[in-house]
């Protein structure tokens, strides 16, 4: 009996063992279970804050599109009735006067001072009734250095978000030295250049004036609809020191259309292209000094996927400029998803860079809806210098592409060789060995004197050489 006890004492000990165990796995698993759902309900918390988020943006954005924002004008000392009508009243001359009476009062919804008063005017908000308004305003702002003294220094700007703010002010202050570095051999070293789809540069004259003031040495545009080579915008969107290359969309002026700005100091030749049908490019050769860069600028209209003529119109023209120089830019927007490697058409075209030694820079978004559409893609050679930024929604739906390369200047190779001037022969000397010589006897040499002549006679100018030599570098 007292076996059978025993027994049983130490099977209920088993038992209860087992159910202690049972107890902290539960408890374990359970505590897994709960830490794995709060890790996920943290993660769809942060998804869902970053979509309201960006709803709230495209809200505020939208909300903004009817609006402009006046800056530099005079402001009244009270803030009164009459302070208000005078604003008014001036702004809506200001705004008559650069659209050609085109816009009236009765265009504006709204204008009021922006912050509390203080020692300099308060900017003024200006919300037009429709959006074409805005835009009228937009297009005509350059005419505003036209307008009386007291009104030169008063400037119209787009109603950015605080998000456009912080970003523009972060791409305007990216680099802190000045682009063009010589060192002490007078090479070019470094290159600040822009890339951007600027959807019709008649809209955005003044932004563009702005970026080429910011240290940009070239600023390469797509989609600038200029229609044709003598519109005004593009001579009034660059400063003195620069000049730009153009290039319209023959076959639908109103569309497409390419310009590159770039500063004085470089020479530009212009490089001819062979016929291409699925896109369109500009190309030429920028040269200071000793360094020498051919840029290449692309737009691929997106309405149709790449065709298999688009990368053999490709191959080709890259096939004739890697003859012409070692550095490459090749720039623009290609409208291909190359952040996505599964895509065959992304596949391709990284192929291509490759097979000439290009490498492509950009590997952020540069579309508002997401996407690397628009490439700087360089020599190996190239150096990045400082990160590549990318801003979109700022000046258009693509992003401004920015970067600062260093760049090889381009070798020279000096030879040395000894000539021989025939201006300088000594005619009594020759004539003494002419005379001497087995011409004179009218001897036929064989190959083996013929030979043994050429072999013997100096490389150098000697005393009795008949015709100096020299050396030429």
């Amino acid at each position: 009996m007292a076996n059978k006890i025993d027994e049983f004492d130490k099977s209920v000990t088993n038992v209860n063992t087992q159910i202690k165990d049972v107890e902290g796995g539960l408890k374990k698993n359970w505590t897994e279970v709960v830490k794995g759902t709060i890790k996920e309900v943290k993660s769809t918390t942060v998804a869902l804050n970053n979509v309201v988020k960006s709803i709230k943006n495209n809200v505020e954005t939208i909300n903004r599109e009817c609006n402009v924002v006046l800056f530099r004008l005079s402001e009244a000392e009270t803030n009164s009735a009459d302070a208000h009508n005078d604003d008014k009243k001036i702004v809506t001359n200001l705004l008559s006067v650069i659209t050609n009476d085109e816009i009236k009062e009765s265009d504006i919804k709204k204008m009021y001072r922006i912050g509390k008063k203080g020692d300099n005017p308060r900017p003024i908000m200006i919300e037009f009734k429709e959006k074409s308004m805005k835009n009228m305003t937009m297009e005509n702002r350059v005419r505003m250095k036209q307008l009386s003294d007291e009104l030169k220094n008063v400037s119209i700007s787009h109603d950015f978000t605080k998000e456009q703010r912080e970003k523009c002010k972060k791409l305007h202050t990216s680099f802190d030295c000045a682009s063009m570095v010589f060192n002490s051999s007078g090479n070019v070293n470094k290159i600040k250049m822009g890339l951007l789809n600027i959807r019709y540069l008649g809209l955005n004259v003044d932004d563009v004036h702005g970026l080429l003031n910011d240290d940009f040495d070239v600023l390469m545009l797509t989609e600038t609809w200029h229609k044709s080579s003598d519109n005004i915008c593009l001579s009034l969107a660059k400063p003195r020191d620069f000049s730009f290359s153009e290039q319209v969309r023959l076959n639908d002026p109103e569309h497409g259309g390419l310009v590159t700005y770039f500063r004085n100091h470089f020479k530009c030749v212009k490089i001819p292209l062979p016929v291409i049908i699925t896109f369109e490019a500009i190309c030429f050769k920028l040269t200071l000094r000793k360094t020498s860069v051919i840029f290449l600028v692309i737009y691929r209209p997106g309405s149709a996927p790449p065709a298999k003529l688009f990368f053999e119109e490709l191959i080709l023209v890259l096939e004739q400029i890697t003859l012409l120089c070692c550095s490459i830019v090749v720039a623009g927007d290609f409208n291909i998803h190359v952040e996505t490697s599964s895509d065959i058409y992304a596949t391709a075209l990284a192929d291509i860079f490759s097979s000439f030694d290009l490498v492509n820079r950009i590997n952020q978004s540069t579309h508002v809806l997401g996407g690397t559409l628009d490439l700087i893609v360089t020599s190996d050679g190239f150096l990045l210098e400082d990160g590549i930024y990318s801003v979109s929604g700022i000046y258009s739906d693509h992003g401004l592409v920015t970067g600062q390369f260093l760049i090889n200047p381009t070798p020279v190779i000096f030879k040395k060789s000894w000539i021989r001037s025939w201006k300088r022969v000594d005619k009594k000397r020759l004539t003494e060995l002419l005379r001497c010589s087995p011409i004179s006897k009218h001897y036929v040499l064989t190959e083996e004197q013929i030979s043994k002549g050429v072999n013997s006679s100096p490389t150098k100018s000697c005393s009795l050489d008949p015709i100096p030599t020299h050396v030429f570098k």
